[in-house]
């Protein structure tokens, strides 16, 4: 009992100092020129995460402070963010926090990402004058701003997926594992059936985007389901004039206007965006074309500001749009394809400021997002004979009736002549998320700590109908499965993390950030059940000084994490679709009429689930140093990525027999093979490489400053799977009218597609070294910016791998074969093979189908590249306060030269092979009103 009230006394003892040592800050935020006060600016205490919001008269109270050096971070809609840092012993009541409005008169604009030195990992941030001048139509682009990122033309047609630390014909699907956050909501395609890709932003309205945030290190435990690192997207906030804007390149028309209102005194702020973008493919018949047309509305307002400040922030936006291959009326065909791409977001989230001895802040969180991906198509159709559509979902065997007779039969007979088909693909994925998050922020002595601690809901389902017909008349072979019966994926999420910063003299200081992820996935009614992942995550970071002016080298600070990250399962991996096999066995020979009957054999096949499905993981080792030589900022970063698990689609053979009879009237049976899918973990692959940022020291009289940025990057992927493969089945078909009889055993596959297949390869190294300059002219006296982007590939390596090929004999041999009499028997297949060349003429015949050979004699050779770059340029001028004008020109120099490639020996021009982008251009005009 003694012991307990010591315990006891000993805590109030430690808590009434830690309050005693707080304080409170005030004061106000104004326009650095006009001394007027900035209404809904955010000031946050960098250390502990403590702040405010200014009201109309540009005050602002912060209480709780702890004493010591605090760093003051203002940030505001249309204005520069700024930074303070001072050493607090008292409270203070007339801060003056003078900030400047964005443009072009600042100093220090930059026209690609900025790297991030405040943080304990590598991230970097993109800001609204970047995307400004780059014209970024579509958020996954800005990977091209990254270091080493190559440009790419900007348009809405190509659907491109943004992927972290990676490169192209990878296994793993990188982009799957990259998280994408809009205002703290994640942009989930989880719910999605028919790919594995990571979840699209072209509904995302870049003019709508006020920063972007890209996390490529370890990120902190609150952000789950990934494996790539996360994209944080924040959208306007506050008051703002209004903005016009207008885009135009050869490809794309863009039109948007944003406007934040201020609602009165204590009401808040409202900000609205409308866009309307449209892209096309072919200039010359511009009718096939992806179209958005985005409403975004956002509320944002702060209540007992001078007691315990509450933050609301509300968003909603929606998008009409989608994809339209309408031919040319000048075509004769009338076939199309319509793919909506409609959605509907909603999020809400406070913030509260308890600023209570045992916690600092409460957050909640929840959001619901809608989508409507149906695709309808429009296809002519014709016959001079009716064929058999099959849509019987039993097995047995049925005659071939006409719809008319009975539209409900298992087999139906089509029309003859010319006709057209209207079917849908109904996806209607839908997620939500809840989460609840608090943090204790707290210093003892000079030990700075913040512990944060949190659980998340979030659920996803599709309430499509799948697969259906306009007409079942007109339907080929159907079966209904309706993506709505599918059961729904919950995840549940408890994390907790502790961040310390440790002054270790007077100028440096250790910080040390350790959490733990547990994600609980649940799935009722299907074969997964319930799984928990652990995720535990590192980063540290040591600041030896700042600021030091007179040293040689004025800053220096070096980061190091290890982390491990979960990615969950997609629809499409969890939910194999059902197969049904449909063979003719009856054909009477035709009457006096010609008129023939036709029957035909059906089996549903066992969907093949995976309860032994484990969910995809990345070990993640992030290591940098970033320094300031004399004005020259370099930055450095290194990291390895171990991706275990990888989801992979394999094929099971199913033995099927079945009843054939002949014209004759004789029957036989015949067996045969049918392949249904279903996904499993593929071997572990490989990511690492090396990122460079170096900011010369800007040439002032030139008004100039040069960057060089680049990255060397490493994958190996190598696959030890062992699956089943059919391979050349239809030879033996064609040559004798039977069924093939034997299924090999493959060890390892090349596929990049996800899905597994016999190859002579089993996998892949390839390893590429980028080289950007940037070269940026800005005169803030006449507002003017001028950017050359140069851009190398210095280096690109790329072969096939193959662990299992035989060089002497030039071949790949399946490890095993099984016969459909015996399918449990699985015999050495190169003993068996070489025994039948002599013994069994036919068998070797039979099984020399399983063997695989190289497509051409150069397959399994190392391809490199010659070095090849183009160039890029930039402009953009603001006149006066209210009008800007971007143009921008990708490849300029059109460069056509030649690249060797030591695989085969040959030159290719560099036009149109997509090494680098066309010659392109756009302009863009924005008018602040």
């Amino acid at each position: 009992m003694n012991k307990r009230l010591t315990i006891i006394l000993l805590f109030l003892v430690l808590l009434t100092g830690h309050l005693a040592a707080q304080v409170t800050l005030s004061g106000k935020v104004v326009n650095y020129d006009s001394n007027q006060p900035i209404e809904f600016a955010t000031v946050v205490i960098a250390e502990s995460s403590l702040g405010a919001v200014s009201d109309r008269q540009g005050r602002f109270t912060i209480k709780g402070v702890d004493k010591g050096v605090v760093t003051l971070n203002v940030q505001c809609l249309g204005y520069q963010t700024r930074s303070w840092t001072m050493t607090i012993s008292q409270s203070v009541s007339n801060l003056n926090l003078r900030v400047k409005e964005e443009n072009l008169k600042l100093a220090g604009v930059t026209v690609t990402a900025k790297r991030r030195t405040s943080g304990g990992t590598t991230s970097y941030t993109i800001d609204r004058t970047t995307l400004d001048n780059q014209q970024i139509l579509n958020i996954s682009d800005i990977a091209t701003l990254l270091p080493g990122g190559k440009s790419t033309n900007a348009t809405l047609m190509n659907d491109d997926r943004m992927a972290l630390r990676s490169g192209s014909q990878e296994k793993g699907n990188a982009s799957f594992g990259t998280a994408i956050e809009v205002d703290g909501m994640r942009m989930d395609n989880n719910a999605t059936i028919g790919e594995t890709a990571g979840a699209s932003t072209r509904t995302v309205s870049t003019s709508n985007v006020e920063r972007v945030e890209v996390v490529t290190g370890i990120p902190s435990v609150e952000y789950g389901d990934l494996s790539n690192g996360v994209v944080k997207v924040h959208t306007r906030r506050g008051k703002s004039p209004f903005v016009i804007e207008g885009k135009i390149n050869q490809h794309t028309r863009q039109i948007a206007l944003n406007k934040g209102f201020s609602l009165g005194a204590d009401k808040g702020v409202l900000n609205t965006s409308l866009e309307h973008a449209r892209s096309f493919g072919d200039a010359a018949s511009p009718y096939t074309a992806y179209q958005r047309n985005i409403l975004s509305l956002s509320y944002t307002n702060t209540f007992f500001q001078d007691t315990m400040p509450l933050t609301l922030l509300w968003g909603v936006t929606g998008n009409i749009g989608g994809l339209n291959s309408e031919n040319d009326p000048d075509q004769d065909l009338d076939d199309y394809t319509k793919t909506k791409d409609c959605a509907l977001r909603t999020h809400l989230e406070l913030n509260w400021q308890l600023n209570k001895p045992w916690i600092t802040h409460l957050s909640l969180r929840g959001s619901l997002a809608a989508s409507n991906n149906t695709t309808e198509s429009y296809e002519h159709e014709s016959s001079a004979t009716t064929l058999a559509y099959n849509h019987s979902k039993e097995e047995g065997y049925f005659f071939a009736t006409d719809y008319d007779v009975n539209p409900n039969a298992p087999v139906i007979l089509s029309p003859t002549g010319y006709w057209h088909v209207r079917s849908y693909r109904d996806s209607k994925p839908l997620n939500w998320s809840l989460c609840l998050k608090g943090d204790w922020t707290h210093r003892f002595q000079q030990v700075l700590s913040r512990l944060m601690a949190g659980v998340e809901y979030t659920g996803s389902r599709n309430n499509g109908r799948g697969l259906y017909y306009e007409d079942m008349r007109y339907a080929p072979d159907w079966h209904e499965y309706r993506y709505s019966d599918l059961p729904t994926m919950h995840n549940l999420a408890l994390y907790v993390e502790e961040k310390v910063s440790i002054p270790t003299t007077k100028r440096s200081t250790f910080e040390l950030t350790a959490g733990l992820r547990d994600d609980i996935t649940m799935i009722k009614g299907s074969e997964y059940g319930t799984v928990s992942s652990l995720s535990p995550r590192f980063n540290s970071r040591y600041v030896f000084w700042r600021n030091q002016q007179r040293r040689w080298v004025t800053d220096l600070s070096m980061h190091a994490g290890w982390g491990s990250s979960v990615k969950l399962p997609s629809f499409q991996i969890l939910y194999p679709d059902p197969a049904y096999y449909c063979v003719e066995v009856y054909r009477s020979p035709s009457d006096a009429t010609n008129k023939t009957v036709t029957g035909y054999y059906t089996r549903p096949l066992e969907t093949q689930y995976n309860p032994d499905l484990k969910w995809q993981r990345t070990h993640q080792t992030d290591i940098g140093i970033e320094m300031n030589i004399k004005g020259t900022r370099i930055a450095l970063s290194a990291f390895h990525h171990r991706t275990y698990n990888p989801y992979i689609a394999v094929k099971t053979y199913n033995r099927i027999s079945y009843i054939y009879t002949a014209t004759d009237g004789t029957k036989s049976t015949r067996k045969t093979y049918y392949p249904t899918s279903h996904y499993v973990n593929a071997s572990p692959l490989t990511r690492c490489g090396l990122e460079w940022v170096i900011d010369f020291t800007p040439i002032k009289p030139l008004n100039t400053s040069i960057r060089v940025d680049g990255n060397y990057y490493y994958y190996r992927g190598a696959d030890d799977l062992f699956f089943a493969d059919i391979h050349n089945s239809n030879a033996r078909m064609s040559l004798t009218n039977e069924p093939y009889q034997y299924v090999g055993w493959y060890r390892g596959t090349n596929a990049t597609s996800g899905v597994a297949s016999a190859s002579v390869s089993n996998g892949a190294l390839s390893k590429q070294l980028n080289l950007n300059t940037t070269i940026t002219t800005h005169i803030p006296k006449i507002r003017l910016i001028m950017a050359l982007r140069i851009e190398a590939s210095l280096y690109s390596y790329r072969r096939s791998l193959s662990d299992y090929f035989n060089e002497t004999d030039q071949a790949l041999y399946p490890e095993y074969y099984t016969t459909w009499d015996n399918p449990d028997e699985r015999i050495p297949f190169v003993e068996r093979y070489l025994w039948a060349k002599d013994n069994d003429i036919n068998l070797y015949n039979d099984l020399d189908n399983l063997v695989l050979r190289p497509n051409n004699a150069y397959m399994l050779k190392a391809n490199r590249l010659s070095a090849y770059y183009s160039a890029n340029f930039s402009v953009t001028k603001e006149i006066g306060d209210h009008v800007s004008v971007s143009f921008y020109a990708n490849n300029f120099f059109n460069n056509m030269k030649m690249v060797h490639s030591s695989q085969t020996d040959t030159d290719a021009s560099l036009f149109g092979s997509g090494y680098i982008p066309s010659f392109y251009y756009g302009l863009s005009l924005r008018l602040k009103l």
